[in-house]
């Protein structure tokens, strides 16, 4: 084994190669097995590689990588080297041509990981990933993320622009606090957010009135980001949420801010509507 470890590794992908060489200061070809040892965080966003998890954003089918959206494409289009990389915990590749996540049964021991704007519709692969407590899926063709079950420290998911038509398959994920559900074109049921005993942060856009039914329902929440909730015209129905205390709500139809007093918990009130109210 040792041997082995010493032999030059041979990637599978050049831009996965490049981003390996520039942290190890070391020249093409020269990397071997042994070294991919070292490398615990790799994040790329499209064709541009980064330092700190932070500077990523993906809001929807939105990347933007310190608040600049990165619209070309990256050429990652396989995962394999990954597989090599024992030691993995922090891993974007955003804005890439992956479809296959086999390889990441193999990074038992990730804790972030992004992988928004590609072509993924297979999660299975990630019920390996049982240190995973943040993960963002956003801008993938995948509906199914009961697999995700077997992540049981999985505390922040970012589902937006996804496939999903309702949230069934999340209904595992007892550990989840924070959810993110933008711009799913095809959601409609959410009923089975009251069966997440955990969470107290939601971000959805926008928000049908039986959406806002079951949101109403959530007396543990205490984040809320609403776009565009349909029917509301005044914030008198958030008073039924107890616990409440932060709410960002942005709805061009708001007629008035009748009901704000009765929001005893919120601490932060942010509302952006059109025309502004008095």
């Amino acid at each position: 084994a040792a041997i082995r470890d010493a032999e030059p590794y041979v990637f599978a992908s050049s831009t996965i190669e490049a981003e390996v060489c520039r942290q190890l200061d070391q020249e093409s070809g020269q990397v071997t097995r042994g070294d991919l040892a070292q490398i615990e965080t790799l994040l790329l966003c499209g064709n541009q590689s980064f330092d700190r998890w932070e500077r990523l954003t993906a809001t929807g089918s939105y990347v933007a990588l310190d608040g600049v959206q990165v619209i070309e494409a990256g050429a990652v289009d396989t995962l394999e080297d990954l597989a090599q990389m024992p030691n993995l915990r922090v891993l974007a590749l955003a804005s890439q041509n992956i479809s296959d996540l086999t390889p990441l049964a193999q990074c038992t021991g990730l804790v972030q990981l992004c992988l928004a704007n590609n072509a993924i519709t297979d999660l299975s692969p990630l019920a390996a990933c049982g240190e995973l407590q943040e993960l963002t899926v956003s801008g993938n063709p995948v509906s199914d993320f009961s697999p995700l079950a077997q992540c049981a420290k999985l505390s922040g998911l970012n589902a937006g622009a996804t496939a999903l038509t309702d949230l069934q398959s999340l209904s595992g994920l007892d550990n989840l606090t924070l959810l993110q559900l933008h711009d799913i074109e095809k959601l409609e049921d959410i009923s089975t957010l009251s069966a997440l005993p955990k969470l107290r942060t939601l971000f959805l856009r926008p928000v049908t009135a039986p959406q806002l039914e079951t949101i109403l329902s959530l007396s543990e929440i205490r984040e809320l980001f609403l776009w565009h909730v349909q029917g509301m015209a005044d914030l008198t129905p958030l008073a039924q949420l107890p616990h409440l205390t932060y709410l960002f709500l942005h709805q061009d139809t708001l007629a008035s801010l009748e009901g704000a007093g009765d929001l005893a918990q919120v601490q932060t009130l942010q509302i952006l509507c059109a025309p502004p109210l008095d």
